[in-house]
């Protein structure tokens, strides 16, 4: 069992006639069964996704600190979780380092889109390459990038998420992908 230290802000009651203040509170959270690669709020702050090595991906009440749903259905590690702009999809990459041995072939990887509502997952995107590392949406919610470890980053239209164009470097190794 892997431990996540979560910072919750718990509203504290103030002295009379002043408002109630938030204080920051150190939650420690068991939900893990193995390590935590991944963390990320939610726009609004209100929620916290972490993914790790156990394959799931967990949200957070960042109010209670407690766990609000498990999103099972990767089948390698959670190398990098990211909130929609609007905060109502999470998107998933699966793979951390694309090789399950190093004498082997790289194992394909997969973005995972789901909605934060319901928890449902909504689409499995391909990431045909080593294993996708890192993903975001852009600030205007209208696209989506991920890249795997073997040197190609993906980019699909936010609103269907088909594919719009695949950037291959040849280098190794993507360690985030960004919108600026």
């Amino acid at each position: 069992m892997f431990l996540l230290l979560v910072l919750a802000l718990i509203p504290s009651a103030g002295h009379a006639g002043q408002a109630a203040a938030e204080s920051p509170r150190i939650v420690v959270q068991t939900g893990h069964t193995g390590e935590v690669r991944a963390v990320a709020f939610s726009p609004d702050a209100r929620l916290l996704a972490s993914g790790g090595t156990d394959r799931m991906v967990k949200l957070w009440d960042m109010a209670s600190g407690r766990e609000l749903r498990v999103l099972a259905g990767h089948e390698d590690s959670v190398a990098a979780v990211a909130f929609s702009p609007d905060g109502r999809l999470l998107a998933s990459a699966e793979g951390t380092t694309g090789f399950s041995d190093p004498d082997d072939e790289p194992l394909p990887g997969a973005v995972k889109i789901w909605d934060v509502a319901t928890g449902a997952c909504l689409h499995t995107l391909p990431v045909p390459g080593a294993g996708a590392t890192t993903v975001a949406f852009s600030p205007d919610g209208k696209w989506l990038a991920s890249a795997d470890s073997g040197g190609t980053a993906y980019v699909w239209n936010a609103s269907d998420f088909r594919p719009v164009t695949t950037l291959a470097t040849g280098e190794s190794g993507w360690a985030t992908v960004a919108f600026g």
